[in-house]
């Protein structure tokens, strides 16, 4: 009896980030792609030999599970228009085995080969925006950009018999990926929701985004404004404030001047279906139409749209920011109306007029060392001061990054004209190879947030999750700049930064990336991240747990309620399929190893591009981590120490905390110990307890609740339990002829790893599927079954208890005691 082992024993191949040079979005950005992940793989054999008679027989299985990265990214260094792309890894495992009984053994492999292929799909957004019968106005691309033989087992499979099997349907259907989510051809949102939000002094709250609710027959896209109610939290009913037969796309929300008039600003294309069409196909005749609109609510309505822009030059990616004392908006301007150019791009910028109540004059600035700029970001300081952040590219090459770097420009002092003298620097020392910045300014400072690429091999891709998040903050003239760590101390990768501050307290929210992970962190979720007076930053927390990509996050506090309000989208295509997602994330809760923020989710906006609203309670949070124990099956009277964490998801300190372990089910426990938890923890800090207790054998519950007289943002992550005695089913069952028994067959089997359970039950029936009776009860990992007879076959399942609690059944084994044979000598005469 050979038993079962394995072939290839089960492992994990991390592979390292893909960079590729992959295509072109119109030359708005030339793509090195970045991808990585890892697959699962193994391959068991369970056989027998009998070299006397002879036979040989052999089952053998194969296994592969493939875990994917899957990236978008928007607004993307390079231009005035958006771009999103996609990522992922599909894995295929073939080990056909031939098995033939000779009476000269043989067993065979003729091909045994695991594959790997990585893709990528980008697309962008429409140029203008509007549906046109039979007109493939998104353009997308797919690309495979490698295939990966991991090795073979059989010595007959050769490299093109390995590379022809590795088919792109094949590999991705393999490794469960739904191909439709794949293909390029899958419908995709034509416009980017990209919502903003803002929060006035007085407390009001403004959202805005794109709906697109075109058919192939009528355009219909518009900026939508909602208001959000201050008593209730309720958003109250959208407006539509641009023109549904243009294309209009990024809009951002802000609150001007003394009055906080509520104020939207957009990039529009203004003209219709059909002076697009006579546009044809020419991108720059499109883009240097682009302008810049904006919207202001005065009297208890929106008024008409005002242009801010009127040429035939690409105005594109605004954003914004107001004070009691003003208004900026800034964005990025082509200044030669070419896109297959970049070191022309500049920042342009339009100050608010209090008088007049209309942005003014229109200035261009550019980073000292000229070059591409684009990406900005801006804030108002509380005595009125507008900055501005930005990407800064002296070469105006996005495939090189050492001379990527920010740019900060603030009026000269004292220069609070419609029209002053900007201070542009490259501050220092802050790090290159940066894009994606964000902006805060409150009392205690100026904070940036931004992206740094990571080279790998000396490539330094723009797009992809190797992006780490960095801080920096304003001390007198001096910038301190540090990454974001994780729990762990390592570095934590994300894409679109946000930040906000109010009354001390800065928050930064992201989609952050954890390629390692099985869960559905490996597929972007939105974390956050919270900064205090004196500039430290805590490790961020999750605040998405979905088998779908958040992105697009938008965030602000209240000043008066302290309530953060965070906007984000779900990416449904890609949710469509939650088989599909269950490949590539493993289908796993991030809340299954550590707690999270207790959310609900109201949607804004349902159709293409779902908007969907998040609100972050200002006070702590305790909660409690999955519970966990030394062994989850020993026999009564064993002592077993179980070890609580504490976490807080909450924004503010958690302090004067309690947790108490009990022995029961949750609400009606008896308690076995109470700690007291001394100090406070910030969000997402955490601190473990360990309790110790007497088992009393059998299933029996366990809980551990926490206590407060502090903030609590939700009494639902407040307790955590686990449910012990049950074992598990054996495994590695094995049956043979007795060895020190004649006429018996003996048996067995592997117990779970850190279980003692009270004993085995052996079930016998007469065939694989039973029916099975009970023949005997084992304390050990054996047993022989003398109550057999020769030539019959007979099949085991063997079963673990615990004082009356059964585990599942193991899988079924087979065996029998041959028939004597008598030899006889053979006698002349």
């Amino acid at each position: 009896e050979l038993g079962s082992f394995d072939l290839v024993k089960e492992d994990y191949v991390g592979l390292p980030f893909l960079h590729v040079p992959v295509l072109d979005l119109f030359t708005l950005v030339q793509l090195h792609v970045a991808s990585s992940g890892g697959v699962t793989y193994g391959v068991k054999m369970n056989g027998w030999v009998k070299p006397f008679v002879p036979e040989v027989g052999a089952t053998v299985t194969a296994s592969a599970g493939a875990q994917a990265e899957v990236g978008y990214g928007l607004g993307i260094i390079g231009g005035v228009a958006a771009v999103g792309y996609s990522l992922g890894l599909g894995a295929k495992l073939d080990v056909p085995v031939d098995i033939t009984i000779l009476p000269s053994p043989d067993i065979s492999v003729p091909q045994a080969c695991f594959r790997v292929n990585a893709f990528v799909r980008a697309w962008a957004q429409y140029l203008w925006g509007i549906k046109l019968p039979g007109v493939n106005t998104n353009p997308s691309w797919k690309k495979v950009l490698a295939e990966y033989p991991l090795g073979c087992l059989g010595p007959f499979a050769t490299a093109a018999e390995a590379e022809a099997a590795a088919a792109v349907v094949a590999a991705t259907e393999s490794a469960g990926l739904d191909p439709s989510v794949l293909d390029a051809d899958a419908p995709l949102p034509s416009l980017f929701a990209s919502p903003s939000v803002a929060s006035s002094p007085d407390g009001r709250v403004l959202s805005a985004y794109v709906e697109d609710r075109s058919t192939n027959t009528t355009a219909k896209v518009q900026i939508l404004a909602r208001f959000q109610n201050t008593a209730t939290g309720q958003w109250q009913t959208a407006t539509a404030l641009s023109n549904p037969a243009h294309s209009a796309v990024n809009p951002v929300a802000l609150f001007a001047g003394p009055n906080a008039l509520p104020v939207v600003a957009w990039a529009e294309l203004p003209y219709d279906a059909a002076t697009a069409s006579a546009l044809g196909n020419d991108n720059n005749a499109h883009l240097r139409r682009q302008e810049i609109f904006y919207a202001i609510y005065k009297n208890g309505s929106w008024g008409a749209p005002i242009r801010l822009t009127d040429d035939l030059l690409s105005d594109g990616m605004p954003t914004a920011a107001g004070g009691p004392t003003g208004a900026v908006l800034a964005w990025t301007r082509d200044t030669d109306a070419d896109y297959l150019t970049r070191s022309d791009q500049h920042i342009a910028v339009s100050l608010f007029g209090d008088a007049t109540s209309t942005f003014g004059p229109i200035q261009t600035l550019t980073g000292p060392g000229g070059g591409m700029n684009a990406d900005v970001r801006a804030a108002i300081a509380p005595d009125g001061t507008p900055h501005l952040v930005w990407i800064n590219d002296a070469d105006g090459k996005l495939d090189t990054g050492d001379d990527r770097r920010l740019s900060w420009a603030y009026p000269a002092l004292g220069d609070q004209g419609a029209q002053p003298d900007w201070v542009v620097l490259n501050p220092q020392p802050l790090p290159p190879r940066v894009d994606s910045p964000a902006i805060s300014i409150g009392p205690d400072g100026l904070k940036i947030a931004f992206l740094v690429r990571q080279p790998e091999d000396g490539v330094v891709p723009l797009i992809g999750p190797n992006g780490a998040l960095w801080t920096a903050t304003l001390s007198g003239q001096t910038w301190n700049a540090a990454p974001v760590h994780d729990e762990s101390g390592g570095l934590v990768f994300g894409e679109q930064p946000v930040l906000s501050a109010a009354q001390g307290e800065n928050l930064l929210a992201f989609r952050r990336f954890s390629p390692a992970s099985l869960s559905n962190a490996a597929l972007g979720q939105i974390s956050l991240v919270r900064g205090g007076s004196d500039g430290a930053f805590t490790a961020p927390i999750y605040l998405t747990d979905a088998p779908a990509q958040n992105w697009q996050p938008a965030l602000t506090i209240n000043p008066i309620s302290r309530q953060a309000v965070l906007l984000k989208v779900a990416r449904p295509q890609l949710a469509r399929d939650k088989n599909s997602l269950t490949a590539i994330a493993g289908g796993q809760s991030i809340v299954e190893a550590a707690s999270v923020q207790t959310l609900s989710e109201p949607a804004l906006f349902t159709a293409q591009d779902p908007v969907e609203s998040v609100a972050l309670a200002p006070t702590a949070d305790p909660a409690l981590d999955p519970l966990a124990a030394s062994a989850s099956v020993v026999p009564a009277g064993a002592t077993i120490t179980f070890t609580v964490r504490l976490r807080n998801v909450g924004r503010d300190p958690a302090t004067s905390m309690a947790v108490t372990l009990f022995r029961g089910v949750p609400g009606s426990g008896v308690s076995v110990g109470t700690q007291n938890v001394a100090g406070s923890l910030a969000l997402n800090a955490s601190v473990p307890l360990t309790f110790t207790a007497t088992t009393l054998g059998g299933k029996q519950v366990f809980y551990a609740q926490v206590t407060t007289t502090g903030g609590n943002a939700s009494t639902g992550n407040d307790s955590a339990s686990l449910t012990l005695g049950v074992p598990s089913a054996p495994q590695m069952v094995t049956v043979y002829p007795g060895v020190w028994t004649p006429d018996a067959l003996e048996m067995a089997w592997a117990g779970a790893e850190n279980e003692q359970p009270a004993g085995y039950r052996i079930l016998r029936g007469a065939s694989l599927s039973g029916p099975f009776e009970l023949v005997g009860e084992s304390a050990v990992t054996g047993f022989t079954d003398v109550l057999v007879e020769r030539g019959k076959t007979y099949c085991y399942a063997i079963q673990a208890h615990n004082n009356g609690t059964l585990s599942p059944t193991s899988e079924t084994v087979c065996g029998e005691v041959e028939m004597l044979r008598l030899f006889l000598p053979s006698v002349r005469r």
